[in-house]
């Protein structure tokens, strides 16, 4: 996991300090990210307008998906969401019914408690409440990105 950080610090996948120097910590940048997947053998695609059921579709296909949420989705369902994004998970299963996605099931490293970490269980709701609708995809090179 650390040389994956540090290729990705190489890359320029994470910014911390303006040209100038002055520190901002922005955060991860995708297609840097994208750029390494691909060097191990992924295919990879960054989406800037991304909806919950297109990460479904995503998913069908092979894919796995790192959405940009709030980090308070690694709060229990009942703490509100405030903000969208400025943290990824890792999308890798949903449950779908006649009416649509339910919940999401995702790897969350920084959630507060165990069930909100390994395949968490996301209501749709709360996953759209902090879903700032953008995010990457990658699938093994033998899968179809259609």
């Amino acid at each position: 996991m650390f040389e994956l950080i540090q290729q990705g610090l190489a890359a320029g996948g994470y910014i911390i300090r303006h040209e100038q120097g002055e520190l901002v910590e922005f955060g991860w940048i995708y297609q840097p990210l994208v750029n390494i997947g691909q060097s191990y053998g992924l295919k990879g695609q960054v989406y800037k307008a991304l909806s919950i059921e297109n990460i479904c579709s995503l998913l069908l296909t092979g894919a796995l998906v790192i959405a940009s949420v709030s980090d308070e989705i690694g709060k229990r369902n009942d703490t509100p969401i405030t903000h969208k994004g400025g943290h990824m998970v890792l999308v890798h299963g949903f449950e779908w019914s006649n009416q649509g996605c339910q919940t999401l099931l995702l790897h969350n490293s920084s959630g507060r408690f165990p069930e909100l970490q390994e395949n968490a269980v996301i209501p749709y709701d709360r996953f759209a409440a902090a879903f700032a609708g953008r995010g990457f995809a990658f699938w093994s090179s033998d899968e179809q990105n259609e």
